[in-house]
């Protein structure tokens, strides 16, 4: 199992389109489509920036995908596992939000 797969499983749990995926993450559609093919590589930022899109810490994506290794790649057990085990170290975003990435916002009285 790659980590696209995993990010597909995931996406896939939460059915969500490459769209929608794209647009909570700001990665675009067509490089998160090539990562889950396994067709382009993924930097740490970008495994980072899904992860919150996701709602899931890094640790809990690597023993995901740990877990998905071990059993010869059946995406049912790591699905099963993501919907299963609320990551505690990650709260959930409400529909619709998007993760927030630490810039400043103006609106907010921040500089």
């Amino acid at each position: 199992m790659t980590i696209g797969n995993l990010f597909r499983g995931l996406r896939a749990d939460k059915r969500w389109k490459l769209d929608e995926a794209a647009r909570r993450s700001g990665i675009s559609r067509s490089a998160l489509s090539r990562i889950e093919l396994g067709q382009q590589g993924i930097a740490v930022d970008q495994v980072e920036i899904l992860c919150e899109a996701f709602g899931i810490s890094m640790a809990r994506l690597f023993a995901l995908l740990e877990a998905g290794q071990s059993t010869g790649g059946d995406l049912s057990v790591v699905n099963f596992r993501a919907l299963s085990f609320p990551d505690p170290e990650y709260p959930r975003l409400p529909p619709g939000d998007t993760p927030d990435r630490g810039e400043p916002d103006p609106d907010r009285g921040e500089l």
